[in-house]
């Protein structure tokens, strides 16, 4: 009758074991969804602030009428951060495709 107590307790020993590694990998994967998150937060912002910088060149020149210096540096802005959004999804379907 003793080795069920022990039976019982090696279970429950495995059971919390088995409970730890899994909460370590949900708060890992949950860290990694965050960065990503934060990276692509970041990204979509520059990229805003490309749009704005597009815009009011823009309206500038055709206020002016003609194009203007505003525009070839809001164009390069706005190059940049599309490549670095493109960069960042290319990164991310990497990731995806490797993780199958």
């Amino acid at each position: 009758m003793d080795y069920i107590g022990e039976i019982i307790s090696g279970v429950f020993a495995l059971l919390v074991v088995w409970l730890e590694v899994r909460m370590t990998r949900d708060r890992k994967q949950a860290e990694k969804r965050a960065a990503i998150r934060a990276k692509e937060s970041k990204l979509a912002m520059k990229m805003q602030d490309a749009s704005l910088s597009l815009s009011l060149a823009t309206a500038i020149a055709v206020e002016r009428g003609e194009t203007n210096g505003e525009m070839k540096t809001a164009r390069e802005k706005a190059k940049t951060a599309q490549e670095e959004y493109d960069d960042f999804v290319h990164e991310l379907a990497s990731e995806q495709a490797t993780s199958i």
